[in-house]
């Protein structure tokens, strides 16, 4: 050192910075001579005769690291390290040519990444420790939740069912996949019934027959029966609704409405369906009465030309029960009573009439008034000549005077007669039908009647 640069430095001085600085970077240091033997290290020193290539078993380097002989720039590389623990160092070299040394600095990566796997495994225990609190936490509440929802769940259906209870006369449980009762209850009002142990199906005829009106029974039980429950359950609708009267002594009918809820039991792996029973007489009532107030002309109290016309239709469409008349009613020269006696004498008339005409008609014929003076009368007959008697009747019933007040007029009618099945089955073709008969009386004088008459 003295013999090169003029200056002495103490070996083992170079020794302890070379040590401090292993110490405080975690690397080895090396100054090795253009031969590849140690000249000083924390370890060696230049008295002891060591190859820094068998030392650190890197023979296959020797030649890259001794040719280089740039002392301006570092040069980096990794070496090889442990083998079996899959460990590489990494080397920087460094040219000194005024000493013609190498400055090597030597850092294995195997502590590093000892280093590296002790800190992931401990992140790896917190972050599971940490999961597993929250885990235990967010199970906590959720159970703590359950419990509360279970508990108010459990209260709203009691409320549901005194609720319930209050709006609807009774509820029945039915398990439809057993055909029999579901509950206790439903059993005992099998029982009251005299239906004990009779399958649902067998029950729901018995109730048909004993309580309902006739014209309803058909209707209930093919709403309710097992092949239909199952039928909607199948194609997602859980809901049916009836309508019906029901007798309790026999002779008494009221409105009832049954709602029923179709639902799958996974108790015993079963369609079930709920029935509540609830009295609606006085609000059913109140609907026909308001249904036939709409359908009802307010001044004669027959039906109006829409009602009479939907009515006559759905006769019309069902299944025929012999023949039927269809008499268009025209009042002759009504505006004469009017122009003559003015609109009040005239709305006394209509009232006239439509008494008159009352009267004279059967309980079940259909009458409508479908325009101001012309009025429709639809029921059964035995033939046409039957149709043809009932009119000239009709024709001299409302031959006749009318007075009020002082005033009088001579009233009469022209009746045009379609019938049915024979000149058609719509209230349509009906109208045409007898229209054109209506017409053919007034051609010939009016006050009287026509049947209609195909033309060949």
């Amino acid at each position: 050192m003295i013999g090169v640069v003029g200056v002495g430095v103490n070996v083992d001085y170079i020794k302890g910075l070379l040590q401090e600085y292993e110490k405080e970077y975690d690397v080895a240091t090396y100054l090795i001579n253009e031969k590849g033997e140690i000249e000083v290290s924390s370890l060696y020193n230049g008295h002891q005769t060591a190859d820094w290539f068998k030392v650190n078993d890197s023979e296959d380097i020797r030649s890259e690291i001794l040719e280089w002989k740039n002392g301006r720039t570092n040069w980096d590389i990794w070496m090889p390290g442990d083998v079996q623990n899959n460990e590489k160092s990494y080397l920087v070299v460094r040219y000194i040519p005024d000493l013609s040394w190498y400055l090597l600095v030597k850092q294995d990566t195997g502590a590093l990444l000892a280093e590296l796997n002790e800190k992931m495994l401990e992140t790896v225990v917190l972050i599971s420790v940490v999961i597993l609190l929250i885990i235990l936490t967010i199970t906590s509440v959720i159970r703590k939740f359950n419990v509360r929802m279970t508990k108010l769940l459990e209260e709203r259906q009691e409320l549901f069912k005194e609720a319930t209870e209050q709006i609807y006369d009774n509820i029945y449980e039915l398990n439809i996949t057993k055909n029999r009762a579901a509950s206790k209850k439903t059993e005992l009002y099998f029982e009251a019934m005299g239906a004990k142990d009779l399958p649902y199906e067998e029950f729901l005829q018995a109730v048909a027959d004993r309580q309902l009106l006739e014209e309803y029974r058909a209707g209930y039980v093919a709403t309710f029966s097992i092949e239909n429950v199952m039928r909607h359950f199948k194609a997602g609708n859980n809901y049916l609704q009836y309508e019906f009267m029901i007798t309790e002594n026999g002779s008494d009918y009221f409105w009832m409405r049954i709602d029923a809820y179709i639902f799958y039991s996974e108790a015993d792996k079963s369609v079930h369906m709920f029935t509540y029973r609830k009295n609606i007489d006085e609000e059913k009532r109140k609907e026909l009465e308001t249904q036939r107030k709409a359908s009802t002309d307010e001044m004669t109290g027959v039906y109006t030309k829409k009602a009479t016309e939907r009515i006559i239709d759905g006769v019309l469409c069902g299944k025929l029960q012999g023949s039927y008349s269809f008499f268009i009613i025209d009042i002759d020269n009504f505006k004469q009573a009017n122009d003559l006696h003015g609109h009040i004498f005239g709305d006394y008339c209509i009232r006239e009439f439509v008494e008159r005409l009352k009267k004279f008609c059967r309980e079940d014929d259909i009458i409508g008034r479908i325009g101001g003076d012309e009025f429709v009368v639809f029921g059964t007959i035995s033939d046409e000549e039957g149709a043809g008697r009932k009119a000239a009747r009709l024709c001299q019933k409302l031959d006749t005077i009318c007075e009020d007040s002082g005033s009088c007029w001579k009233m009469s009618v022209s009746v045009g007669i379609a019938l049915a099945p024979q000149h058609g089955r719509s209230f349509a073709m009906l109208y045409e039908k007898a229209d054109k008969a209506l017409y053919q009386t007034k051609d010939k004088g009016k006050n009287g009647y026509t049947v209609y008459e195909e033309k060949e």
